[in-house]
């Protein structure tokens, strides 16, 4: 915390472990003291037939609804009016604070600035009313580090992680004067919205590099560097003009194409005190693999359908649903890999930094070569016919070069962007925390 931040005159010890001492003038409460909690129980639940389409009926609030401790409405489930009206003690209103009570985000807190339209929430929810503090202080207050591990200690400890109603009245919390908690909720208002705004700058520069770099992949591998080449139509949608004396092959020419293979799972002997390494698609998200992921014995690989593969040449993930399928990595070592996965070694004079660099700046349209998002994957004929551009192999390596110096350059730019918002979130996360359990004293910050 910065120094220009200052302890309250005098403390005292608050007798509840995770608040410390306190400021002397503040007390401790319970939130069963400060605020009623509903949530949608028993017969006010709802199925699927109470789902309805946009503007005939509420709004329903969802766990997903909550992002970044921001309320945002852009993926929304209606309900049904009479539903809605049934269940007047969870009908939302500006300035209500609402919690994830059970499920994956357990804690996750939320305030309702502004309502777009009528609302009312799903069965993961509960809202807090008749509230005794001010809203914005208890809303800033469950969104501490410390709640959220009381959070994480006080959930039932079933398959799905759930908090009880009564667990949640009778988590313990600081208290002081309702105008104090107004100071330090507006402090908080303007001094958050300050790193916010921060925050946002830092998230929009990355997008803004990570689209300079995907802009000067793709140029680099369809124009060259001669910004004064003669083009000529290369003859494939993937490429466009081309320099001249430029040719288009399919990968199938240029590389020789085969898929891994795993070991059985269910022989432990298999992956135990291997020598042989072995990569599962996961680690195509390193762009450049450097150790293993694990290690198979001897007997595994002959009993497998694994493959060696030469360092320096590519992988590429096959299958699923998520970013991974069609990303590709260049292997720093010797290894095998699972059947989920191709192996591409480049032949006839090709550069594998240069098809690296291809198959990333084509990455979306070798994934929508298997559908897309969907869940059929790659196979090694859809990759062998991907056409790729083919030039003298000097050339090809002036163009990895300059493509691997250019987007280090971008690939640090990014970090420092990606490291200053991971700062500057946590910077917000302690000086909330510090404010509202009255670990410094804002009440003299404001402007």
């Amino acid at each position: 915390m910065k120094s220009k931040y200052k302890p309250y005159p005098s403390y005292k010890d608050s007798g509840v472990e995770w608040l410390g001492e306190i400021p002397e003038h503040w007390m401790k409460s319970k939130i069963k003291f400060t605020s009623s909690i509903f949530g949608r129980i028993g017969f006010r639940g709802y199925t699927t037939a109470d789902i309805v389409d946009e503007g005939a009926g509420a709004i329903t609030l969802s766990p997903s609804n909550i992002k970044n401790d921001n309320m945002t409405y852009d993926k929304v489930t209606y309900l049904n009016w009479k539903k809605y009206y049934e269940s007047p003690e969870i009908q939302i209103h500006e300035g209500d604070v609402v919690f994830v009570k059970t499920g994956s985000t357990l804690g996750k807190v939320g305030y309702i600035d502004t309502l777009p339209q009528e609302m009312t929430l799903n069965p993961q929810l509960v809202v807090f009313k008749n509230l005794k503090c001010n809203s914005k202080y208890l809303y800033y207050l469950l969104n501490t580090k410390l709640v959220k591990a009381y959070v994480d200690n006080s959930n039932n400890g079933g398959t799905i992680p759930t908090m009880t109603q009564e667990a949640i009245l009778n988590y313990e919390i600081p208290s002081c004067e309702y105008s104090e908690q107004q100071t330090i909720a507006n402090y908080l208002n303007s001094a958050t919205a300050k790193i916010d705004t921060l925050i946002e700058k830092q998230t929009k520069l990355i997008a803004l590099l990570k689209e300079k770099r995907q802009a000067l992949i793709s140029h680099a591998v369809t124009k060259g560097l001669n910004p004064d080449v003669k083009m000529k139509d290369s003859g494939a949608e993937w490429l466009g003009e081309i320099p001249e004396h430029w040719v288009k092959v399919s990968m199938k020419w240029i590389s020789n194409i085969y898929a891994g293979g795993t070991p059985d799972k269910t022989n432990l002997s298999y992956w135990t005190d291997g020598t042989i390494p072995w990569i599962n698609s996961g680690e195509v998200n390193q762009f450049f693999i450097t150790k293993p992921t694990t290690y198979i014995t001897k007997e595994a690989y002959a009993n497998s359908s694994a493959k060696w593969i030469k360092a320096d040449s590519l992988v590429v993930a096959l299958a699923g649903q998520g970013r991974t399928k069609g990303m590709v990595a260049r292997l720093g070592i010797k290894t095998t890999c699972n059947q989920s996965m191709a192996a591409i070694e480049t032949i006839n004079e090709y550069e594998s930094r240069l098809l690296l660099w291809w198959m990333t700046a084509n990455y979306q349209r070798i994934r929508n070569m298997a559908g897309g998002d969907l869940r059929d994957g790659l196979n090694l004929d859809l990759l062998g016919n991907i056409p790729c551009p083919f030039m003298p192999l000097e050339e090809q390596k002036l163009i990895a070069d300059y493509l691997d110096e250019k987007t280090t350059k971008i690939d640090t730019l990014i970090t420092k962007a990606t490291k200053a918002i991971e700062l500057l979130k946590e910077k917000r996360t302690t000086l909330i925390s510090s404010a509202v359990t009255g670990k410094i004293d804002v009440r003299e910050e404001i402007s």
